[in-house]
């Protein structure tokens, strides 16, 4: 039973992207079954995606979002230029056409607590300017290391959070999208390298728990082969026909490939590979021996939550990032996206099959991710911490 006493009104300020939806609605989800209200504020792009539970408000686009989604590709393999896309395409414009309907919400609905991804800034300036609590969902690797190595990107980038507060009509402050109350980091201690220790930040590891998966597979075909599963994202296919070409080439037959990827992508593939456009990951990744991805930070949480080493193959923002965690880690291998070949992907994808320490080091991962606590430890944390609840035991 639900324990009403807890009960709080919760409002998330979500973008429209996948990755950062599902750990955000899983937490969601618990504080739903905890007797909280909870109204999800996105884009209609990702309504299927969220549960039957709470309250729904759609921001309604003044542009197409999948225009948007192949601008923040646009680039090529220029890391920086690509950088600077992905602000001036999608985060600067996607913030000033979110704040105004954010601020509408919170005034209708009078939330205890807002809160709002790292990607939709404007939830947190329309929760800074209504005086409301709100705490950040943290579902990249932005705050870490990487960007900091470069001044005048940093400096470029701390402009454009300053102009966009100064439009909000807020004096502007250094990292406006990290909640200085709580940062509810979808990772752990061990794989971030403690890059913020104590203070906002709460390692509640990839939150899986409640996790539900829409759609058919056809789990008759997978046979007794080692298995690896291949996928660049939901954003970042566009970039990937030429890669996957490379992995057709070099996975041979004593294993079995599946991949995620829009029809077309990889026209003409192997008998031994399973390709579709939509798979359920999840389960998927707790029967694959390994994972070959762009580093995502989802996609990549979600492999080494459920002990599967990586082949990490980083195309932009912070994937990079998030590749140099595996490493160190131990648990997989970085190749090149854009300049390797079809031998340095076969290498690293027998490497991590048959080397036992790299299967290892991602068992270890998955253990630092069951003791984080995933979606409990998260509604705990926004319980404890705005709602003045004691942690649950």
């Amino acid at each position: 039973m639900p324990d009403v006493q807890r009960q709080g009104r919760f409002l998330f300020v979500l973008p429209p992207f996948a990755g950062h939806l599902m750990p955000a609605v899983t937490v969601g989800k618990e504080l739903i079954r905890r007797g909280h209200d909870v109204t999800w504020a996105t884009y209609p792009l990702v309504e299927e995606l969220l549960p039957e539970a709470g309250g729904r408000r759609f921001f309604h686009s003044a542009f197409d979002i999948e225009d948007f989604l192949q601008a923040r590709e646009a680039s090529g393999g220029r890391w920086m230029a690509g950088l600077k896309a992905f602000w001036t395409d999608v985060m600067i414009p996607l913030t000033r056409e979110m704040r105004p309907q954010a601020t509408d919400a919170i005034a209708d609905l009078r939330p205890d607590v807002v809160v709002a991804d790292q990607q939709a800034i404007a939830g947190a300036l329309a929760a800074r300017r209504a005086g409301v609590p709100w705490a950040t969902s943290a579902a990249t690797f932005a705050w870490a290391s990487g960007v900091g190595a470069f001044p005048a990107v940093q400096g470029w980038i701390d402009e454009q959070l300053a102009a966009l507060q100064r439009e909000a009509g807020l004096d502007p402050i250094a990292g406006p999208d990290l909640s200085r109350n709580l940062v509810l980091a979808y990772t752990t201690r061990e794989f971030a390298g403690c890059q913020h220790d104590g203070g906002a930040f709460r390692y509640v590891g990839a939150p899986l728990d409640g996790r539900e998966e829409r759609g058919d597979f056809p789990w008759h075909l997978l046979d007794s082969r080692k298995k690896v599963f291949v996928s660049l994202g939901t954003v970042s296919h566009y970039r990937g026909a030429e890669f996957l070409r490379k992995v057709a080439a070099t996975l041979d037959a004593s294993m079995q490939v599946i991949v995620a990827a829009p029809d077309g992508l990889l026209p003409d593939a192997p008998a031994h590979f399973i390709v579709r456009p939509w798979v359920p990951q999840l389960e998927l990744l707790r029967r694959v021996d390994a994972i070959v991805c762009n580093a995502g930070f989802s996609t990549t949480g979600e492999a080494l939550a459920l002990g599967v080493p990586v082949v990490a193959a980083p195309i932009a923002y912070d994937s990079s990032i998030v590749a140099e965690r595996v490493v160190a880690a131990g648990a997989g291998i970085r190749v090149r996206f854009y300049r390797c070949t079809p031998e340095e992907i076969g290498e690293a994808v027998r490497q991590v099959l048959d080397e036992p320490s790299y299967q290892g080091a991602a068992r270890a991962l998955a253990d630092a991710n069951a003791r984080a606590g995933g979606a409990v430890a998260a509604a705990d944390a926004l319980e404890s911490t705005f709602l003045g609840r004691g942690d649950r035991p």
